[in-house]
């Protein structure tokens, strides 16, 4: 329901409602009207998680199996997983811009991926399965979302995909020649959950083969959102170097950030899409993407 309050000379409705493609939760939507005459000057909408507000985190951390399934399931394969408010062809570049590194990381560390056994942990709407299935590996993918589970069951991307949570893989020790998590960990952001992540990631993986990470790659922890902790490299140095002694064997630097991404984001803000599909599509052509200034692809060597 909503309600019309009068605050300093402005109209203020007031209410909850649901149906809005912006989450799980439902949410306080507070419409400001200034009047002018009998039409409206200016119109401002703020809306605020009313699950969440003041305790997002906490919040997401009930919710975030539920988080998942409602982005999959509402937006296309590669923006689902990317960042929404960048266009489709944006999202799918800076997905595919890693599949070179990828191959790259196969030929000097596997001598290639044909007969290997590789496990995509967090494999979100199968964007990496797809490629290593392409290179001859055969592929494991499991994810938290059902969405995601029962999308990629339904496609033609070979490969065995379950529902599962990284921190408790379902899966014997050293099963898999290369464990595989791109844009997870950070997304894990209780502190026990994540160890036991890696632990996991390093336990179904084989003496002898890789866990492969995209991760922020930096000096401090930082929590970004309150679904996004970027915790420091030292902190993954401790945990798969030092407790379970595997070796880091290399570090990839790789570029995946649009220029102009501000804007491209004032345009989906505006909704002004054909202006931000005509500058999208100029920055791919012209192969403007600059490095990734915080995140890195990490190999280890178990």
């Amino acid at each position: 329901m909503l309600r019309r309050l009068l605050v300093g000379g402005q109209v203020v409705i007031v209410g909850s409602q649901n149906g809005l493609r912006t989450g799980p939760t439902p949410l306080l939507v507070l419409y400001t009207f200034r009047r002018k005459t009998a039409s409206l000057e200016r119109t401002v909408l703020v809306l605020i998680p009313k699950d969440c507000h003041g305790r997002g985190v906490s919040s997401y951390l009930r919710m975030s199996k539920s988080y998942w399934d409602v982005a999959i399931s509402q937006d296309d394969r590669y923006t689902a997983v990317g960042v929404r408010s960048l266009p489709e062809s944006i999202n799918r570049e800076r997905k595919e811009r890693l599949f070179g590194l990828v191959k790259k990381i196969g030929m000097e560390h596997l001598g290639g991926f044909k007969d290997t056994s590789v496990l995509d942990a967090g494999c979100g709407t199968g964007i990496y399965s797809d490629l290593y299935a392409d290179l001859g590996a055969s592929v494991t993918g499991v994810d938290i979302s059902n969405s995601g589970i029962t999308l990629l069951n339904e496609s033609e991307i070979r490969g065995n995909f379950q529902q599962a949570s990284i921190d408790d893989l379902p899966f014997g020790d050293n099963e898999f020649d290369l464990t595989h998590s791109f844009s997870v960990l950070y997304h894990v952001v209780d502190d026990s959950e994540w160890m036991e992540s890696l632990s996991e990631l390093f336990r179904v993986t084989r003496p002898g083969g890789l866990i492969v990470l995209r991760i922020a790659w930096q000096e401090h922890t930082k929590h970004a959102a309150d679904h996004v902790k970027q915790r420091s490299k030292n902190e993954y140095l401790s945990v798969l170097a030092r407790t379970h002694q595997c070796q880091l064997e290399a570090v990839y630097p790789f570029a995946d950030v649009p220029h102009y991404e501000r804007l491209l984001k004032t345009l989906h803000r505006f909704g002004l899409t054909q202006a931000q599909n005509a500058l999208s599509d100029w920055i791919i052509r012209t192969d403007r993407f600059k490095t990734n200034p915080t995140q890195r692809v990490v190999v280890f060597r178990v």
